[in-house]
């Protein structure tokens, strides 16, 4: 699983490899200046100021002497800050413009803090007729708008954990996938962080054109993947090779639980997150491609050895739900899963792990099923995946990510 801090691009703060927009994605152009102090650390070009050498700022030092003459009280120029009630050219209210003064990296620790602070996971153990059971649910906490607010939590989507005996049954399913390893190395190898430019081939993501569609993305993709920590912790599910030694996987076991797959979760976060800001219709071949790009990511884990296929429809719900959850956040009007409720809702997911039987691969579930060609998101009943919807209502626009997702959206205008 990819890192959560951002490197450069387009957004973020940290370590390469990490959420932060073009240069966590995977597609940022160059790299840090040495020395680069602070949090501007790796984010050039986008992220601040060059990196000034200490002969450079003796430079500056003397030639200021040398042309600044003698003070002069009257030239001092007095810039406003931005009006909290300035509207744009539509008339709408844009309190939030000034944001594009901010480097990447700052509108990146602002978003990622406006959406984490309502998600909350609650774990719950039962133990019916003496068999655990382990579930973990995700709660937007809903505010109701007085000065004091309150916070009243809306169940997003549950989870319930798989028992033993179907991991045990997946097994041979992943033993089988990996006769697959010769020809998927050089995939697997290089999906080990965020695989973006897997997605950046099917529409022609490009870091100065598409700069703010991959800081939205960025965002998501570091929300994904601490929201998936989140659930690995509660549910507590054990990887293949901890099951059997002959599974062999041929990259490191990650040092984190197996369910949800983290890199499903990211994958089709990235396919439904990028089909929205493009605008591609239920229809359009990009958007068909995009998941089955983010379905072949998945497989790839299990290939690999590291997950077991239940991990993956889990992973697949969580992403699909979370990016109609931040696009709806950001005030986005067209429901990713047109058909399923109508327009004004949104549609939450049950997994039950204990329901999943057989073996599957995502990308047959893309290839067979109508949900992907509708519009709707892939759910299979029989495999422990159910929908329910939610009203809209409760999940409160964020004007801070609608900014963002408005200067995404009109990249591709």
């Amino acid at each position: 699983m990819a890192g959560v801090g951002g490197a450069g691009g387009a957004g973020g703060a940290g370590g390469a490899g990490g959420a932060g927009g073009a240069g966590g994605a995977g597609i940022r152009p160059g790299g840090a200046s040495p020395g680069t102090s602070g949090l501007e650390a790796g984010a050039e070009p986008y992220g601040g100021v060059t990196h000034y050498s200490g002969q450079m700022s003796s430079g500056i030092i003397v030639a200021g002497d040398g042309i600044a003459g003698p003070w002069d009280s009257a030239a001092i120029q007095h810039f406003d800050n931005p009006d909290p009630n300035a509207k744009d050219a539509t008339g709408a209210f844009a309190p939030h413009d000034h944001m594009a003064l901010w480097s990447p990296w700052v509108r990146s620790f602002l978003l990622k803090n406006e959406v984490l602070s309502r998600l909350v996971v609650i774990q719950k153990t039962t133990a019916p007729g003496g068999n655990p059971n382990v579930s973990a649910e995700i709660f937007h906490m809903a505010q109701d708008g007085r000065i004091m607010p309150k916070f009243t939590g809306q169940s997003l989507m549950k989870f319930t954990r798989p028992t033993a005996d179907v991991f045990r049954a997946q097994l041979e399913f992943v033993r089988d996938y990996a006769d697959l390893r010769s020809d998927r190395f050089a995939e697997v190898h290089s999906q080990i962080g965020y695989p973006v430019p897997y997605f950046g081939t099917i529409l022609s993501l490009h870091p100065e054109r598409n700069r703010y569609t991959l800081e939205f993305l960025a965002i998501g993709l570091a929300i994904s993947s601490i929201m998936s920590m989140r659930i690995k912790h509660a549910l507590m599910c054990t990887r293949p090779d901890h099951y059997s030694a002959q599974v062999m996987p041929m990259i490191p076991t990650p040092g984190h639980g197996t369910l949800p797959g983290a890199h499903s979760v990211e994958a089709f976060l990235a396919a439904e997150i990028l089909s929205s800001i493009a605008g591609l219709a239920p229809s359009d071949p990009r958007r068909k491609l995009l998941l089955r790009q983010a379905a072949r990511i998945s497989d790839n884990r299990v290939v690999a050895g590291v997950h077991f296929p239940a991990d993956s429809m889990a992973g697949m719900a969580l992403g699909q739900t979370l990016a109609e959850y931040l696009m709806r956040r950001a005030g986005f009007k067209r429901s990713l899963l047109a058909g399923w409720s109508g327009s004004n809702d949104v549609d939450g997911v049950e997994f039950d792990g204990r329901a999943i039987v057989g073996d599957y691969t995502l990308s047959g579930l893309i290839e067979t099923g109508a949900h992907a060609d509708r519009g709707k998101r892939i759910s299979d009943p029989d495999q422990g995946i159910t929908l329910r919807a939610f009203p809209t209502a409760v999940f409160e626009k964020s004007d801070p990510l609608a900014w963002l997702l408005r200067q995404a959206q009109a990249e591709w205008s």
